[in-house]
């Protein structure tokens, strides 16, 4: 989905990236996807929560959930 208006990250500052899934909704299930970056950026961990509340760490640097794109 396209943002309605661009988005200026800083730099040297951490961002988490993370989507709400449903049981039965959509099938990411598991965080083998590794993501490839350039110097712009890196992918620290993917994260998961089972709450909506509180979020932790799992996987191995450069995994996520799904496929993830940006513009830059």
């Amino acid at each position: 989905m396209a943002l309605a208006a661009p988005v200026t990250l800083s730099a040297n500052t951490a961002y988490y990236l993370a989507s709400q899934e449903t049981s039965g909704g959509d099938q990411w299930c598991n965080y083998t996807t590794v993501l490839t970056t350039t110097s712009a950026a890196v992918v620290n961990i993917a994260i998961k929560g089972t709450d909506g509340l509180t979020y932790g760490g799992v996987g191995t640097t450069k995994n996520s959930y799904g496929p993830v794109s940006f513009k830059y």
